[in-house]
């Protein structure tokens, strides 16, 4: 049989990416991974904790530890994504953007970009 800690000062929070809802786990990733849409830093006690929401301009795929911001020629205009949209055409999507912006006056933005 297995044996405990010997005083809390040695227990550890669950690990980051994953929520422990108990207490008593041995492993360190608890009930499983942080809900897709969310991220989960470390010792999180809720797979979808309404203070972990991935922003907007960025995706969170399950068992993330932060958001992620969308790569240039991407965007997310919602809050608890796990992915990006593509850029629009005739629009521009720069790094972490949450929505498309119009390209200037006589230039040309291919799609993705």
């Amino acid at each position: 049989a297995g044996t405990g800690a010997r005083n809390k000062t040695t227990c550890t929070p669950c690990h980051p990416g994953y929520y422990c809802a108990t207490s008593g786990n041995t492993n360190g990733q608890g009930q499983g991974q942080c809900s897709a849409g969310y991220f989960c830093p470390g010792g999180d006690r809720m797979s979808d904790n309404p203070d972990n929401k991935c922003p907007k301009g960025t995706f969170c795929e399950a068992g993330s530890v932060a958001p992620t911001p969308c790569p240039a020629g991407w965007y997310n205009p919602v809050e608890t994504e796990s992915a990006c949209r593509p850029c629009p055409r005739f629009r521009y999507c720069p790094l972490g953007a949450s929505d498309p912006l119009p390209c200037f006056p006589r230039h040309v933005c291919p799609p993705r970009t």
